[in-house]
């Protein structure tokens, strides 16, 4: 039941990450695992590292899949797709949405109705109702970051920059199509990182 997110709403590669740390970060990326892309074309084609994705293989249900894990183990749940923690809980329901106008549930409800676990009207019901934002989880992100009200304010009003506002992989990974479509073949790199980083932006 997992979406792929359009190019626009979350792009990364390696010198992408590298170019928005060098314009806007203040810590060294002394730790931060970066993968150049010598080094990730490296990792697709010679590690010989295979991916095995199971749920590419069961019939997965999410409804049926919550109620065991509530009736086996005493499972609750948490209140919606990755809200699974704090950060992600005020990323998904207040940080894209409020910033960006992104609203990632658009995927997982996508998936829902692709696989026929939602139909488009019980997902468009379900997508309706606003994301839900605690306000001390916002006031424990403002303190933990440092962020006076104002200076909050100020950046979630800043202008909006987009992936192509920086460098990147994206115009090699395009000219190079050949071989990430073999890689792909070859089950090196998911088919959607080919369909969505290799194609030619329209």
């Amino acid at each position: 039941t997992e979406g792929v997110s359009p190019l626009g709403w979350l792009y990364m590669d390696g010198r992408y990450i590298r170019e928005v740390h060098r314009q806007h970060g203040s810590v060294p990326m002394k730790t931060f695992p970066n993968m150049p892309f010598v080094k990730f074309v490296k990792w697709a084609a010679l590690s010989g590292i295979r991916r095995i994705r199971p749920l590419y293989w069961l019939d997965y249900d999410k409804e049926a899949t919550k109620q065991f894990l509530t009736s086996e183990y005493g499972w609750e749940w948490y209140g919606g797709h990755h809200l699974e923690n704090r950060w992600s809980h005020f990323y998904h329901t207040y940080f894209l949405p409020r910033r960006f106008a992104i609203d990632q549930r658009v995927n997982e409800l996508s998936g829902r109705v692709r696989s026929g676990q939602l139909t488009r009207e019980e997902a468009k019901a379900e997508y309706d109702l606003d994301p839900v934002v605690d306000p001390e989880l916002l006031a424990m992100v403002k303190k933990r970051l440092g962020y006076s009200e104002e200076r909050w304010e100020e950046l979630m009003s800043a202008p909006h920059r987009h992936y192509t506002d920086y460098p990147t992989y994206k115009r090699t990974f395009e000219r190079l199509r050949l071989l990430f479509w073999l890689l792909y073949k070859l089950d090196r790199v998911p088919k959607t990182f080919y369909v969505k980083f290799c194609q030619p932006v329209a």
